[in-house]
């Protein structure tokens, strides 16, 4: 499996978790917000790898591309689920 793929997919993974966890725990204060919560989970999560792992402890290569693969797949898992969201709300 391609580099970027599995950067892309881990970090879409992690934040359909965060947003997953957002829809099944009572959250009524941050209503609203789930879905940038979760983007900033998925991108911090790109962003660790990147830096804490690769950079500073030198277990790997900090590479840009992986960091903006990993940006993608946050993004691309938080419309996906917009879209189902919506989807589910006119059907109802």
């Amino acid at each position: 499996m391609n580099d970027k793929l599995k950067h892309f997919l881990a970090s879409a993974a992690i934040t359909l978790l965060t947003l997953t966890l957002f829809a099944v725990i009572p959250h009524g204060p941050i209503y609203g917000y789930d879905k940038m919560i979760a983007i900033a989970v998925g991108m911090a999560a790109a962003a660790g790898k990147e830096i804490v792992y690769d950079k500073w402890l030198g277990k790997g290569t900090p590479d840009f591309y992986d960091f903006t693969a990993g940006m993608y797949g946050a993004f691309a898992a938080m419309f996906a689920w917009a879209i189902v969201e919506t989807i589910i709300l006119i059907l109802r």
